[in-house]
């Protein structure tokens, strides 16, 4: 395997963990408020890690 290819594989894992970080939420321990700022937060920080590893942000 070359370096490029499994760079490439290394994003797309890391896209798909992005993707899916607001359904690891639980909702059973915050407040609607808190979520609200939880997920207000989780996706600023999505979209500045994206684009580190120069990808869309894409929710699941």
């Amino acid at each position: 395997m070359k370096k490029s290819e499994a760079k490439e594989i290394a994003r797309d894992i890391l896209q798909d963990a992005i993707g899916e970080a607001y359904y690891k939420l639980d909702t059973d321990k915050y407040s609607d408020d808190e979520q609200d700022l939880i997920i207000e937060y989780l996706e600023e920080e999505a979209e500045r890690l994206v684009k580190l590893i120069d990808r869309e942000y894409i929710t699941y």
